[in-house]
């Protein structure tokens, strides 16, 4: 079975149809690759945040963005924009694996690009996600940051617990959390977690084990 049937598969086992979302473009390429989208009967998801239903993210360029760490997290196809376009001119959905960005990229976003590549073979192989059995929570300023490094462990299958400071019963929190993830500015308010033994860990690690772990 090849990789392409493997998608359809995992994509048929969670509900989804096609979903595009974009990323890396200007406004009259965003514009013109969705009005294609559309033309080829999928979905255009418009979301400056990461859509967990998404099935394809396009890219303009690699970075280590949310969208991009999420699609990675959920094995979905990160594709260059001559995927829709050259889907366009044939009238119909071409293969992905000859658009995966590995095969468009050099030097560090080449080594995104097989980033991005490996996780969906792992996922497509063993139906897992890269945080499948963590037990975390967030510590971070800020209402935006915290939500995306939420949204992100979430993609990638991490139980995210809400935690309350200071904490009155650590032992409890120790024996239920894998993680907690704690923001530079926050390290003073968790002193207390870290001095208990608790596995305090600096919010990039999640995009470093997404991006350096397969």
């Amino acid at each position: 079975m090849t990789s392409s049937n493997l998608q359809t598969r995992l994509q048929k086992s969670l509900g989804c149809s096609r979903q595009f979302l974009l990323s890396g473009l200007e406004e009259g390429e965003k514009r013109e690759l969705s009005e294609k989208i559309v033309g080829l009967g999928a979905v255009y998801v418009q979301s400056e945040t990461y859509k967990p239903a998404c099935t394809h993210l396009i890219c303009g360029r690699l970075s280590r963005s949310e969208k991009f760490l999420c699609a990675c997290a959920q094995g979905r196809w990160v594709l260059h924009p001559n995927y829709i376009n050259d889907s366009a001119k044939e009238g119909k959905w071409l293969p992905e694996e000859n658009y995966e960005w590995v095969n468009f990229s050099d030097g560090e976003t080449r080594e995104m690009g097989e980033t991005a590549r490996r996780w969906r073979f792992h996922v497509e192989a063993f139906l897992t996600l890269p945080f499948s059995g963590w037990k975390v929570a967030v510590i971070v300023r800020g209402s935006r940051k915290s939500s995306i490094y939420t949204r992100l462990l979430s993609c990638g299958g991490a139980e995210v617990y809400k935690l309350t400071l200071p904490v009155g019963n650590k032992s409890r929190v120790a024996n239920l959390l894998t993680y907690v993830f704690v923001g530079e500015r926050n390290v003073s308010e968790a002193q207390h977690l870290i001095e208990f033994g608790i596995m305090c860990l600096r919010p990039e690690f999640i995009g470093d084990y997404i991006l350096k772990v397969l």
